[in-house]
């Protein structure tokens, strides 16, 4: 299940997503020094210093980024390290993924994210589902979520 405020706000592109008044704006935090905060676990401090990487938009070489918060995160959540992530890990979330996707595609129609969001707007969500993730925040299944922004992140970098 996705959350839903039940309001939106529409991007100049046509795209909408859920209002995030009030919900903080990690964009504009500076990730590079929270990351520290996160030290004693490498895969978090690994996985946040790759959202401040991926928030220097001038940086086209944001694929390494993206690949690594996402297999730090699926190591984090199964207590393994980096190197130790399968095929089957990945394909499992992937198929966790795919459910956002159809979720998603329910809340705001089909293809909206395809519409294109700003950048910015992918680490915001993704850096607080991670929060909410490591927390232990059960309201919506933030893992599925923070992966959902990666890719969306990539997908739009590599198609704008």
């Amino acid at each position: 299940m996705i959350k839903d405020s039940g309001e939106r706000r529409e991007f100049e592109t046509g795209a909408v997503r859920d209002m995030a008044e009030g919900k903080g704006r990690f964009d504009l935090m500076p990730l590079s020094e929270a990351a520290g905060l996160f030290g004693k676990d490498h895969r978090i401090y690994g996985i946040i210093m790759d959202l401040s990487c991926m928030l220097d938009f001038s940086s086209k070489s944001y694929e390494p980024f993206v690949t690594n918060a996402i297999y730090n995160f699926i190591a984090y959540c199964k207590n393994k390290d980096f190197e130790d992530v399968t095929l089957s890990d990945i394909a499992e979330y992937m198929l966790e993924v795919a459910v956002h996707f159809e979720e998603g595609a329910k809340k705001y129609g089909e293809h909206n994210w395809e519409k294109g969001l700003p950048l910015n707007s992918y680490i915001d969500s993704a850096t607080r589902h991670l929060m909410k993730h490591i927390s232990g925040m059960t309201d919506e299944r933030h893992d599925r979520a923070f992966i959902w922004n990666m890719l969306a992140y990539a997908y739009t970098v590599n198609h704008q």
